[in-house]
């Protein structure tokens, strides 16, 4: 079966695998928007017409292309976020849903420690989670919660 696409464009297959066919005005959090998968996410995502909120656990790593992309005339922000700790994971989908009013993506581009915990809060705010890793277990083994 080839999937459903609903009201927003979003293709979801049997297999799990999403397809956006009109990311044009879609709020996209990426997160480690500094590694090269991030920064071409972000460019591609731009061109495209999504609204990118980029996160790096250091914001000087992320400067220039948040203002090359404004520069092209993207809609983006940059938000500081270290995503080894539970509360500025938190913090980063839900500054990205107060300021653009929602979360559509999340591309998460880096490894956490606290993986689960971003995967269920993006999950509040959006529908889908798009992951270029599969997230780390904690340290201990076993869910942070």
């Amino acid at each position: 079966m080839a999937g459903a696409i609903d009201r927003t464009g979003i293709i979801d297959d049997d297999r799990g695998i999403v397809t956006i066919n009109n990311i044009t005005g879609k709020v996209v959090v990426i997160t480690d928007a500094g590694s090269r998968l991030g920064e071409a996410t972000a460019r591609h995502l731009s061109e495209q017409g999504a609204i990118v909120v980029l996160s790096s656990e250091k914001l000087h790593h992320i400067r220039k292309l948040v203002h090359e992309l404004a520069w092209n005339g993207a809609r983006v922000i940059a938000v500081r976020a270290d995503l080894r700790q539970k509360t500025q994971v938190k913090d980063l989908v839900r500054q990205a849903a107060t300021i653009f009013g929602t979360v559509d993506v999340l591309v998460t581009c880096m490894d956490a420690v606290h993986g689960q915990d971003m995967h269920a809060c993006a999950a509040a705010h959006s529908q889908h989670v798009a992951s270029s890793r599969p997230p780390s277990p904690p340290p201990s083994g076993r869910c942070c919660r």
